[in-house]
């Protein structure tokens, strides 16, 4: 079963004085499947890129995430679930006393943007960061500079539907990989 993933990424590109990092997401059985994908996705990094963390995205909040192939997804699902949508929402934020930009990324279950946004301010990181002083120096979402940084990976996720269903029962358990892996020791 094809599983939807979500990579953190870092390469050290030439002429950089730090490592950089992308979020990447793919559709594969498995991570190593991704390879391909992900090199792809970084052309500029020149196969140079590691894994810095990843998980599946099975579930958010009260929602089950399911990838379903277009073909398999009847033309009227008529139910309420089918107008939402999957968001990925990278927030901004500051400390006080840090020369550094941090980030957070969020997934949301959202109708809209608009919504998707509104859901992700009431993240405790964008919330604590919004007591930094100076208004340039406040928790934001990274949506600035014609660089849009809240994706909805219902319409960017090819030839697959995201099925999103609510669920009962706990909050969803995030299965997180964290840590360092070069791409040829996957």
């Amino acid at each position: 079963m094809y599983k939807l993933f979500m990579v953190l990424l870092g390469c050290k590109p030439e002429g950089r004085n730090t490592e950089q990092h992308d979020v990447f997401f793919g559709m594969a059985f498995s991570l190593r499947d991704l390879i391909p994908q992900m090199i792809d996705f970084w052309p500029e990094a020149k196969s140079k890129i590691h894994i810095d963390g990843w998980r599946t995205i099975e579930r958010v909040g009260q929602y089950e995430i399911v990838l379903v192939p277009r073909v398999d997804i009847s033309e009227s699902k008529g139910d309420e679930l089918s107008t939402l949508n999957l968001f990925f929402v990278n927030l901004g934020g500051y400390k006080e006393g840090e020369l550094q930009e941090f980030h957070k990324g969020v997934l949301v279950v959202a109708h809209s943007l608009e919504e998707a946004q509104k859901i992700a301010k009431t993240d405790g990181f964008y919330l604590n960061g919004q007591s930094v002083s100076g208004p340039a120096a406040r928790s934001h979402v990274d949506d600035k500079y014609e660089v849009d940084d809240i994706v909805n990976l219902s319409e960017a996720v090819k030839g697959f539907c995201i099925v999103i269903k609510h669920t009962t029962g706990s909050e969803e358990e995030v299965d997180l990989h964290l840590g360092y892996q070069a791409l040829s020791k996957i």
